[in-house]
């Protein structure tokens, strides 16, 4: 209830503009009034609104504090001719090429870490919109988390100058980026290996290790293929493939979060426990893996979410605690918000807790399908075992595509008007190759490292899982992608108070004793 709160909070002081001293104003009165509540015995009845209505001002006071120009941001300097080093903060959006123009542009969010200007750096910070032009080779194509150094024109966005107009300067705002970067010299910007704190780099090292290895081992079509499942990497993709994974519905395997962060940590419990490996210890293991995992697909939001999630999830059996879904939602939701309030515009933010609040309610109801699909397999036989397990992870990686889906669709369908008929069973198809590509890769890597010929049975293992991967995306795009309208604030409400009403209510029911007499 607290995330929701302050993320209301966020909302409202985001799209209503409301001033701050009347929300640092509210965040006082409320804050008086919570402590009151909790004191005064006749009063704790009302502690739990308090402290809601304390979490949306709080919600709104952070807003207005990141809303603020600070005088340290880049765009204090613009406009000017500039040198920026920074980390892309962003996924990179492509522009179409022309027939006239081999040459197309990339755009991502730059957080800015160093800025010079005329030959002398400057104390300067903050975010800035980056347009760089790109080959058609797609080999620059750089990715979220990784340092590129931009030289170019810096300037204030555009404003608005007739009614209906889009105003870019209030729209990226909303994600605190209050300056645009132009390059128009491929030889004027680059991407950079080993920069950044310790943490990042070791992220970047074991990226790039992942990388170099695919890339010698397999056919670069392949390798280009996985290291975009694997670490959401679209260096090398061609624009075809990235269009066909757009096509049949499966642009989420190139955007890591938690369907990547689940398969590995799960993966690494298992290999724990068939290695005899202490409970703690293998959660410990696990969650190390993850993190680190994180940092290497470079860290934004459907990625930490994922991440945050899992760690209070996991940590809870750690302190011998009942794990508790819905506080590890509103724990990590409350933590990026707190440390960027415009995640809560950020789409892929929206659809990341869409999906993950949807799996959590109707998860529970799709497990006595998956037991009574594995009691099918009666014996200790190694043989039925393995049928047993393959069937349970076969039904569930069903269930949870398909209400993946369901929890995806009516806000994917908002920001991009598109309706893919063959995304579901793409999903259905694609979701049991996941937790393999991801644990071989990191195996193949490691056991190419010690002595080469130690990775070829798992890299030809890669190879079928690559070319099985890249069949399905070829069938599956082959019926395209439908236009939609915006199916409106509105309806969307609607349609995830219907959904996970329902889910709940019959949750609730399930669990109901049965009276008979």
């Amino acid at each position: 209830m607290l995330a929701l709160g302050f993320a209301l909070g966020v909302a409202i002081a985001g799209l209503a503009g409301l001033s701050q001293l009347w929300i640092e104003a509210s965040a006082a009165g409320l804050t008086v009034f919570a402590v009151g509540t909790a004191v005064h015995p006749g009063l704790r009845k009302l502690a739990m609104p308090a402290c809601l209505l304390l979490s949306v001002a709080l919600g709104g006071l952070r807003t207005s504090f990141d809303s603020e120009i600070r005088p340290e941001d880049i765009s204090c300097i613009a406009p000017a001719v500039v040198r920026v080093l920074g980390v892309v903060d962003s996924e990179v959006e492509e522009s179409v090429r022309t027939a006239h123009s081999e040459t197309g542009r990339l755009r991502f969010r730059l957080r800015v870490i160093e800025c010079a200007q005329d030959g002398f750096v400057k104390p300067i910070g903050g975010l800035v919109r980056v347009s760089v032009p790109a080959a058609a080779n797609a080999a620059t194509i750089p990715d979220p988390g990784d340092y590129v150094v931009v030289e170019g024109n810096l300037r204030l966005p555009g404003m608005a100058t007739n009614p209906g107009m889009m105003d870019e300067r209030a729209r990226l705002a909303l994600e605190r980026v209050h300056a645009v970067l132009s390059c128009t010299d491929e030889e004027k910007w680059r991407v950079l290996a080993g920069a950044g704190p310790a943490w990042q780099r070791i992220g970047q090292r074991m990226r790039f290790g992942v990388l170099h290895h695919l890339r010698a081992v397999l056919p670069a079509e392949k390798a280009a293929l996985i290291a975009g499942v694997l670490f959401g990497s679209r260096s090398g993709l061609p624009t075809e493939e990235r269009a066909q994974f757009m096509s049949a519905g499966l642009q989420h395997l190139l955007s890591t979060a938690g369907l990547h962060i689940g398969a590995l940590i799960g993966c690494v419990l298992w290999v724990g426990r068939r290695l005899g490996m202490r409970h703690n210890a293998a959660i410990v293991l696990a969650l190390s893996c993850g993190w680190l995992y994180a940092e290497a697909c470079g860290g934004h939001s459907g990625t930490m979410r994922a991440v945050l999630m899992a760690t209070v999830l996991l940590f809870a059996r750690l302190v011998e605690r009942e794990p508790d879904a819905g506080s590890a939602i509103g724990f990590s939701a409350l933590l990026l918000l707190i440390h960027a309030p415009q995640n809560l515009f950020d789409p892929g933010f929206q659809i990341s807790f869409a999906t993950v609040i949807t799996i959590a309610f109707a998860m529970p109801l799709w497990q006595k399908l998956v037991q009574a699909v594995r009691k099918q397999f009666k014996g200790r036989k190694p043989s039925v075992r393995a049928g047993r397990w393959l069937a349970g992870y076969i039904t569930g990686s069903v269930a949870i595509t398909i209400t993946a889906q369901a929890g995806s669709f009516p806000i994917a369908t908002h920001y991009f008007h598109t309706i893919t008929p063959g995304g579901l069973f793409a999903g259905l198809l694609v979701m049991p190759l996941l937790a393999p590509i991801i644990m071989l890769s990191f195996v193949a890597t490691v056991l190419g490292a010690i002595f080469m010929p130690l990775s070829v049975p798992v890299d030809l293992v890669l190879r079928m899982l690559g070319t099985a991967l890249q069949w399905l995306m070829t069938q599956f795009s082959q019926p395209g992608q439908l236009s939609s309208a915006s199916p409106g604030a509105l309806l969307i409400i609607i349609y995830y108070g219907v959904l996970w009403g329902g889910c709940a209510w019959v949750g609730r029911s399930n669990r109901q004793p049965n009276h008979k007499t």
